[in-house]
């Protein structure tokens, strides 16, 4: 595969880039200074192979700070001799397609096909050969070389063989090993089933202490609650004395004032002043009953306003849209009035005017005569027959000229003229004209033309009077010329009769005036023409006058008829004529369109009546429900006082009076009850248990004294226990948080499970680095042959002979690789002392080498070599730029350099350098 043309749009810093149509060759030389973007076109060409890496326009790293969009093109010729031309873009998603000869494939982001057996890891970092790579070779040795080119080829994510093995032996070991040696992860398992065995004795031993501990406590417990109760059995007998004895007497003070209360159901719902709220009740009555007075007297106004839109309205407004189109027609009536006016004075002025006409024209009044009869009329075929006539007239007043002048020429015998001097006078002008127009003269060619003409005049003068003579000698023959001019004469007379009648035709029977008939003229057209139109557009206003008329009466009808049916008052209608005698807008519309906008009136008043009526209807039905609610109490509060005195009312109240202020007192001291003593339910309790044990209600100072020091002492025994209690409870709580036996057991048995789990763990791991270390030796068994034979040819010819074999030792326990050669006598390290150059060119053989083996099955892909020659000195940069010259004869390389003198040899030795200016 070889590049034969780049054209890069816009890609980092490099823009409107193209190589031209010229194909690159196998050796291209990029020549430019340290930041001229050579880099950036090794990354556009693995980009049009392999597509955008990323393949988002905001990461890219070759995305243009311009905001335009990374892309380009490039052409390849592949080794059978096809060439494809390859365009990649990134805009909101990856554009790419492959164009040949007839076909365009879309590949989006995907690699070419000719580079698929390439991956692109490997070809980044094998096909691209930097001075970096050569200098980094002496810190690396064969193992890591391999790692690095061929174990780890596949993908650029995967690590080294052998340091998986090493790191997997590592994890092993880490794990668990035979010996004393470090801190496996299993050792560390059995310290800890040790400590656990340990701390399982001390559990037992704290077992046994915490059920010591536990049996205690219980002791202790139950001889506070037995203080506890006895303290309780004391204070309740100091308390009745001094507590329960007073609310006793208050409580038996509460039910005797229930009992003058009575039946408190009878006094439920009375308020408690009777006689007042009575009162309030019945003025309230009579607020309610004037209220209600005052909104009926209020609804008549809209009631009156409501009646007032009457079933002759509702007729109305149920025929509003046919008055309404009525009305919609009076101001159109007006225009086609003022129209109509127009009209008819145009009319009279047509009139006239066709009177005259008429008068000129018309042997009888054009009123005599039927309009159609005028429509009929073609002016064209009348203009053709006075044309007709007025040449056969002509015709006929030549022939009678012509008969005159014959009778004059009876007298004359020969021609006035001589045809010999004609033809003199003839000849002599166009010998004139000749000399004139040959030698230009103007006066000479004026001449000749003025003579010429003279001779011709000359020459029709003879021929005419010869033949008059020859005609006037012949008279004795038969008078034929005379009869000639009589035949004509006549033939032209009957021709103006043809045309006379054809104009009579033409005229359709209108009664034309004879004198203007006997001789016709182009006036005589003017008039037929403008009789017709003057008729015409008469009629045309005519007409225009009886439409509005017959509008105006189907208008009036309509009007009447609507004004009948609605019962309305019928105008007197006398025509409504003006003088031009045009009939105005019918009165019946004006109206039907006054009673329709007094209908809409009356209708809106009605509906905001009904509004009015509706609001005030509820608020009289408020009012309404007011007074009956009223009454209702007045009568509910008079029936429950008096039957509280057996019907008496001035005797309920008072008896109502009384009971309430009884029933008041005694809620209001067990409401004090309430809230001095919150727990006066259980006070209750305590009394009537009391009561029910007929225990004494009395105690006296002595007694009262005694059970006050029990208390005493008895709180002092249960402050004591309470604490000892707590001490025991927290030393339970304690020991019983420390690990149980049965827990530090299961811990056991987990620790030895997992033992056992990463001792397999270990073998697992320990198996898995045996087989990757088989595994990544017969890789290299397969590979480095191969490889090594590629490396040792190019090592041969970088070194002119020298060093001719790459050596590989990975037995000994020195270095790994070594090179050999003729003047050696054993095998030469790589590594100090040996020099720079030496070393940088085995490294670039095994680079060489790497590359022929990695494409041998496939397209060979470019090779980009950066400044690898720095450390060279002149000869070993001879055998460098020979070994690239030869690389290219098979595989195109882009040698990217900034030494000019480099670029020329290597354009001597076939190259084709591109120079690379830096980015402004």
């Amino acid at each position: 595969m070889r590049v034969t043309r780049i054209r890069i749009d816009a890609f980092g810093p490099l823009r409107d880039v193209d190589t031209g149509e010229s194909p690159l060759g196998n050796l291209v030389v990029v020549l430019g200074p340290n930041e001229a973007g050579k880099s950036t076109l090794f990354h556009f060409l693995t980009t049009l192979l392999f597509g955008f890496r990323p393949a988002k326009r905001e990461t890219h790293p070759y995305t243009p700070w311009t905001g335009e969009d990374p892309g380009g093109s490039g052409d390849f010729a592949l080794d059978g001799g096809v060439v494809m031309a390859v365009e990649r873009r990134l805009r909101s998603r990856p554009i790419g397609r492959i164009v040949g000869d007839d076909t365009t494939e879309d590949i989006r982001n995907r690699p070419v096909p000719w580079v698929e057996h390439v991956p692109e890891p490997v070809f980044r970092r094998i096909f691209a050969l930097t001075l970096r790579d050569l200098a980094g070779l002496d810190a690396e040795t064969w193992a890591g070389v391999q790692d690095r080119l061929v174990g780890s080829m596949g993908a650029s994510d995967l690590r080294p063989p052998r340091q998986v093995a090493a790191e997997l032996e590592r994890a092993a070991s880490e794990l668990w090993r035979p010996d004393r040696r470090g801190k496996p992860k299993v050792r560390a398992i059995r310290a800890e089933i040790r400590e656990l065995h340990r701390r399982r004795r001390e559990a037992v031993d704290r077992d046994r202490h915490l059920r010591e501990l536990v049996r205690t406590h219980a002791e202790e417990v139950e001889r506070l609650r037995a203080a506890k109760t006895e303290r309780e059995r004391e204070r309740l007998a100091v308390e009745r004395a001094q507590l329960l004895v007073p609310i006793r007497s208050q409580l038996r003070r509460v039910q005797e004032l229930l009992e003058d209360a009575g039946p408190e159901e009878e006094l439920r719902g009375l308020p408690p002043h009777p006689a007042e709220e009575l009162e309030r009740r019945r003025t309230r009555l009579q607020e309610a009953e004037q209220r209600l007075e005052e909104l009926r007297a209020e609804a008549g106004d809209p009631r009156a306003r409501k009646e007032a839109f009457t079933e002759r309205d509702r007729a109305v407004l149920a025929r509003r849209e046919e008055i309404r189109a009525l009305s919609a027609i009076a101001p159109r009536l007006e225009q086609e009035r003022t129209h109509a006016q127009a009209s008819a004075r145009e009319a009279d002025d047509l009139q006239r005017r066709l009177d005259a006409t008429s008068e000129q024209l018309l042997s009888m009044s054009w009123r005599d005569l039927e309009t159609e009869r005028l429509a009929r009329l073609r002016p064209g075929e009348v203009r053709e027959a006075v044309r007709a006539f007025e040449s056969a007239r002509g015709a006929l007043r030549a022939a009678e000229a012509e008969a005159h002048r014959r009778e004059a020429e009876v007298g004359e015998e020969t021609p006035p003229a001589s045809l010999t001097g004609s033809l003199i006078v003839l000849l002599s002008g166009m010998a004139l004209l000749w000399l004139g127009l040959d030698d230009g003269t103007t006066w000479v060619i004026a001449a000749g033309a003025a003579v010429s003409t003279a001779g011709v005049a000359f020459l029709a003068l003879w021929l005419y009077h010869r033949r008059r003579f020859a005609g006037a000698g012949g008279r004795g023959a038969g008078d034929t010329i005379e009869e000639r001019v009589a035949n004509r004469t006549a033939a032209a007379a009957n021709a103006c009769d043809v045309a006379r009648e054809r104009l009579v035709d033409a005229l359709g029977g209108l009664p034309v005036s004879p004198v203007r008939l006997a001789d016709p003229d182009s006036l005589l057209v003017a008039d037929v023409e403008r009789l017709q139109q003057l008729a015409l557009d008469r009629h045309q206003r005519i007409n225009t006058l009886e439409a509005f008329r017959r509008r105006v009466d189907e208008v009036r009808s309509e009007a009447l008829r609507l004004c009948a049916e609605l019962e309305l008052p019928q105008p007197a209608e006398d025509g409504g004529l003006d003088d031009t005698g045009v009939a105005a807008v019918p009165e019946a519309v004006y109206v039907l369109q006054a009673a329709c906008d007094e209908a809409i009136e009356h209708e809106r008043f009605a509906r905001a009546a009904d509004v009015e009526l509706a609001r005030l209807d509820r608020r009289i039905e408020q009012a309404e429900s007011d007074v009956r609610d009223a009454r209702d109490a007045v009568h509910t509060l008079e029936t429950r006082i008096a039957a509280l005195a057996g019907g008496d009312l001035r005797l309920g109240i008072a008896t109502a009076e009384a009971r309430l202020e009884a029933l008041e007192g005694a809620r209001r001291l067990q409401a004090e009850l309430e809230h001095n003593h919150p727990d006066l339910d259980e006070i209750r309790v305590r009394i009537r248990e009391a009561e029910q044990a007929e225990e004494s209600w009395t105690l006296d100072d002595e007694a009262l004294a005694a059970k006050r020091a029990r208390i005493a002492e008895l709180d002092r025994d249960i402050e004591t226990l309470t604490r000892s209690t707590e001490a025991l409870a927290k030393d339970i709580e304690h020991l019983g948080g420390e690990a149980t036996v049965d827990v530090i057991d299961s811990e056991i048995e987990a620790l030895k499970a997992e033992e056992s789990r990463w001792i397999a763990e270990r073998d697992r791991r320990w198996v898995l680095a045996q087989l990757i270390r088989d595994a990544d030796r017969r890789f290299r068994d397969a590979h480095q042959p191969d490889m090594v034979r590629r490396a040792s040819r190019h090592l041969e010819r970088l070194t002119a002979g020298r060093y001719d074999r790459l050596v590989v030792d990975e037995a000994g326990e020195g270095d790994v690789f070594g090179v050999a050669g003729p003047a050696t006598d054993s095998v030469v390290p790589l590594s100090h002392p040996i020099s720079t150059g030496t070393l940088e060119q085995a490294y670039l053989a095994i680079r060489l080498g790497m590359v022929d083996h990695l494409d041998r099955a496939g397209e060979r892909l470019p090779l980009f070599v950066d400044e690898v020659f720095v450390n060279w000195d002149e000869e070993r940069i001879g055998f460098g730029l020979s070994e690239v010259a030869a690389v290219a004869e098979h595989r195109q390389l882009f040698v990217f350099t900034c030494h000019t003198e480099v670029a020329r040899a290597l354009e001597a030795l076939g190259g084709r350098i591109i120079e690379m200016e830096p980015p402004r």
